[in-house]
C-alpha cells in the first residue's frame, strides 16, 4: 500500500513544482506559453503519475476486499477474486508452520500483511494482504486437539 501512496505524493509534488497555469494564455498561444515556462510540461507527467497511484490504490483495495480467508479445525482456505473465485487450501494436519513474511509500518498501523503457511508436502500458501495477520498466525499455529482436551462442563478430560 505504500508504493501507490508514493506515486500519488510524487505526482502531486511534480505538479506543484510546475507552477500555476494560465489557461487563457495556453489557449491563445500554446507554443509561446511553453517556451516562456517550460516547467508547464511537467503538469501532465505529474498528473499521470498521481492518477496511476490512485488506480493502484483502488486495485489493491479491491483485491483486499475480494479475498476471503478461513481457518477451520480441518483446513485453511483462501478464496480470491471478485467474479472468478480461486480457492487455495491446506489441510491442518499437513501444516508445518506459519509466519508473517511482510508487514510494513503502514501494515502494522492498518492491521494487514502477508502470511506464509508452510506445508509438509512442500507447497506453501501465501496469504497476501491478509487482514489481521497476527490473529491468523495465532489461529493456524494453535494445536489441532486443543479443543478436545476439556470435557463437557469445563473440567479436564481424563488422560
Amino acid at each position: 500500500m505504500l508504493n501507490p501512496l508514493l506515486f500519488c505524493i510524487v505526482g502531486l509534488v511534480i505538479m506543484s513544482y510546475a507552477g500555476t497555469v494560465e489557461w487563457d494564455q495556453i489557449k491563445a498561444s500554446p507554443v509561446k506559453t511553453i517556451m516562456d515556462n517550460p516547467m508547464i510540461t511537467l503538469l501532465p507527467i505529474g498528473g499521470l503519475t498521481a492518477l496511476q497511484g490512485v488506480a493502484l490504490i483502488f486495485f489493491r483495495l479491491l483485491a483486499i476486499i475480494s479475498t476471503e480467508i478461513s481457518v477451520t479445525t480441518r483446513r485453511v482456505i483462501q478464496k480470491t477474486g471478485l467474479i472468478w473465485r480461486t480457492p487455495d487450501e491446506i489441510k491442518r494436519s499437513y501444516i508445518e508452520g506459519c509466519r508473517i513474511v511482510d508487514q510494513s509500518w503502514l501494515g502494522q498501523l492498518l492491521h494487514y500483511g502477508t502470511v506464509e503457511i508452510k506445508s509438509i508436502s512442500g507447497g506453501n500458501l501465501m496469504l497476501t494482504d491478509a487482514v489481521n495477520p497476527m490473529k491468523i498466525r495465532t489461529e493456524v499455529n494453535r494445536p489441532l486437539n486443543q479443543n478436545q482436551t476439556q470435557a463437557p462442563g469445563g473440567r479436564r478430560a481424563p488422560e
